[in-house]
This record gives structure tokens, C-alpha cells and sequence, in this order.
């Protein structure tokens, strides 16, 4: 090109020299950005990984994936009642019971639908799932629940099933169920679970409420009637650890001292697993109802249950605390 107006080659050769320069400054420190960014991931990760280690960090875990399962039906969860069920969760983790719950439900949420959807489905959240995705509803209807007191039963056509015998658990030999009632019903009603025969010569998880004063649980995985339970709103369990062992707990206490032998039938009932009334399923296949001994669903208010492995003395005290916290923290006295 030779002279010219345009300025010389070594002017527009600088201008592009600059700007090397300039681009290399920068791809330099992108670089360190990027070495920083390296570091930095690798430290959160290892922090994530260390958090896993600490006491029921699964238990959120497990409180996320009740909350995704209220969405998926339909319902929705508080921020408030979100962090008391997390609560639940991380302390039944970090006492080692998580393993021991097989069905659990504490009939919380902004709605009814919410309501059904049950905590836990199986001893671990990665594992199998055991009985209805969520609770079946027979008749409550909107008005039945409130997240202040629970479910509300009328004596007659209300209850819930979760499932066969044989869907909610493998083998019922041993374990433990129970529920969290109270109610003044004028005559015996079911609570929760499923018997086989009229004669109930072969009950296999039933329990069941005695008039209006005292509670009663017949035999489950046995014969032995064990009555005195008090109207409080508290958790009632019947524990079963061996073929003569069978404790039954208030509010997380021991309150019998019974001990038996297990019923030698080996008859399980085929029906469904209920709350708020028993299957009967020698003839109908049905639920109970005041046809069947003079008993029915119940007529009090359920604020949960729960179903799964045997408890130690220990451990069904901790369950019972972190049970009554949650019921506390929901606003139920």
C-alpha cells in the first residue's frame, strides 16, 4: 500500500498488539476465575457429602419427598407445618427408627387431600413402598378435617384403608401399630386395623375402643385384651417383640405389663387394613360396621397412625416425643 492517508501499518499493528494483550489479560484471569470456581465446587461438595453424616440430615430428605407427594395429589403444606414435619423426620432418623416405620401419618396439610397423603410408605424412601399411595378415603368430606384437631369420624359410614395386611407389610409376626385418638363414642367402636372371624378366634391387628371411658386393643398378633388407655389425645401403641412378649404404650409410656403367648391360628385377615374401623373377613370381605358384634367405625377424632416394626422400650418412648412435638407444633394440644 505504500503511504497513504489511512496512518501507517505500525499504528494499526499497535491498536491490534493492545488488544492481544487486553485478551490475554483477561482469558488469564477467566482462567483463575474458573481454577477458583474448581476449588470452590469441590469444597461445597465435600461439604455436602460431610452433611450426609449428620444425625437424621436424611430425614429432610424424606420431609421433601412427603411435601412433592401432597403436590402430586393434589394438596399443598404450610411453611410452618413443612418445618414441623421436617422436625419429625430428622428426629426419627437420627434415633435410628426410620428403618422401623413402615406407614405413617399424622393427617396434616392445608386440605383434606393433604391430609391422606402418609409421611412414610415404607422403612426407607429409596426402597419398596408398601399399601395405597395414599390413605383411601370412605366419606370424610372437607368438613371432617381440620389441621388443628385431625380427622373426625361419625360413627357410621367414615374411615380410611391403607392397603391389605399383606400389601403394607411382609410378615406380621412381629410389630407394632397404633393411633392417635381420642372420642367419647356411647358404644365400643373400631379404631384401626382388621380381624378375621366372627368369633374372633384368630385377630390379627385389631384394636379397638372400649364404651366411653376406657380403651381397649384386642390381641393384635394375639389374644390379650388390655383395657385403662385414658380419652387424652396421645398416641395408643401395641407392641408385639416375640411370641410372648405384647406391651402397649400411651404417649410413648408403657403402661401393661402384659405378656402372651401368639394366637397359634394362622389365619390373616384378607381385607384391607383400616383407621377408624376394622376389616371383617370371614363372610363379607367388608368393613365392620354394627352388624358384625355390635361394633363400627369410630365416632372420636384421629390425628394420625402409625404401622411397622417392633420398638424396644426405648424406642417407643422417642418416637413418642418426637410424636408429641409434632402434634404440639401442628397447634393440637
Amino acid at each position: 500500500m505504500g503511504t497513504g492517508n489511512f496512518g501507517t501499518d505500525d499504528q494499526l499493528g499497535y491498536v491490534i498488539q493492545g488488544i492481544d494483550s487486553a485478551f490475554t489479560y483477561t482469558n488469564g484471569n477467566v482462567s483463575n476465575l474458573n481454577t477458583s470456581l474448581s476449588t470452590t465446587n469441590t469444597n461445597v461438595s465435600a461439604l455436602q457429602t460431610s452433611a450426609t453424616y449428620i444425625p437424621g440430615y436424611d430425614g429432610i430428605a424424606d420431609a421433601d419427598d412427603w411435601v412433592s407427594r401432597v403436590s402430586t395429589a393434589g394438596g399443598s403444606v404450610s411453611t410452618a407445618t413443612r418445618a414441623a414435619v421436617t422436625r419429625f423426620c430428622v428426629a426419627i432418623t437420627a434415633a435410628g427408627l426410620r428403618s422401623k416405620i413402615w406407614r405413617a401419618n399424622a393427617f396434616c396439610g392445608s386440605s383434606l387431600t393433604a391430609a391422606l397423603v402418609p409421611i412414610y410408605r415404607g422403612p426407607s424412601r429409596t426402597g419398596t413402598q408398601y399399601g395405597n399411595t395414599t390413605d383411601t378415603n370412605n366419606n370424610f368430606v372437607s368438613g371432617s378435617y381440620t389441621e388443628a384437631t385431625g380427622l373426625t369420624g361419625n360413627g357410621t359410614t367414615r374411615y380410611l384403608t391403607l392397603g391389605t395386611f399383606s400389601a403394607l407389610r411382609t410378615s406380621w409376626a412381629t410389630g407394632h401399630f397404633g393411633a392417635d385418638y381420642t372420642g367419647a363414642d356411647a358404644t365400643d367402636r373400631y379404631i384401626m386395623g382388621g380381624f378375621f372371624n366372627e368369633g374372633l378366634t384368630s385377630p390379627r391387628g385389631w384394636y379397638r375402643m372400649w364404651g366411653s371411658t376406657t380403651y381397649g386393643i384386642n390381641g393384635v398378633f394375639g389374644n390379650p385384651t388390655k383395657s385403662g388407655f385414658t380419652q387424652t389425645a396421645n398416641l395408643k401403641i401395641v407392641n408385639r417383640s416375640s411370641s410372648t412378649s405384647l406391651w402397649f404404650y400411651e404417649a410413648g409410656e408403657r403402661v401393661s405389663t402384659e405378656t402372651t403367648t401368639s394366637n397359634t391360628s394362622t389365619e390373616q385377615p384378607l381385607g384391607q387394613f383400616c383407621i377408624m374401623a376394622a376389616s371383617y373377613t370371614n363372610v363379607s370381605g367388608g368393613v365392620a360396621t354394627t352388624s358384625v358384634n355390635g361394633y363400627g367405625p369410630a365416632a372420636g377424632t384421629c390425628r394420625g397412625y402409625t404401622i411397622g416394626d417392633s420398638f424396644t422400650q426405648f424406642q417407643a418412648y422417642a418416637f413418642g416425643a418426637a410424636w408429641i412435638r409434632l402434634q404440639q407444633e401442628l397447634g393440637r394440644s
